[in-house]
């Protein structure tokens, strides 16, 4: 197999332990992210994946969701510990939405 990122991904995914249950989701994120195709994830993990691919979100959508009412600040703090592939998106529109309607308070999880 020659250098390329797929196999430096498959390298370093033969160090994590298989049954971990966000070894697909970093592989899906990576795929979202064009770094491996599909496909090469279903290599790496030796099936079929178990989820379908990740979508990408974008801050722009994101943002007419909240002016439109249907996306709460809260929920995109919430988002930014999903492992999709898209904190930058939600951080992103998060900072936004703070210069729209001023401080959110946020609490962090200790």
């Amino acid at each position: 197999m020659p250098l390329n990122t797929a196999f430096c991904i498959s390298q370093a995914m033969n160090r994590v332990n298989p049954a971990t249950t966000n070894r697909e989701e970093l592989l899906q994120s990576c795929a979202l992210h064009g770094l491996i195709t599909v496909q090469n994830v279903e290599q790496i993990i030796g099936g079929k994946a178990s989820s379908q691919p990740f979508s990408k979100a974008q801050k722009t959508l994101l943002l007419q969701q909240y002016r439109a009412g249907s996306q709460q600040p809260e929920a995109l703090v919430a988002r930014l510990g999903d492992l999709d592939g898209n904190v930058c998106a939600y951080a992103e529109a998060l900072a936004d939405v703070r210069l729209f309607s001023g401080q959110i308070a946020v609490r962090h999880r200790h």
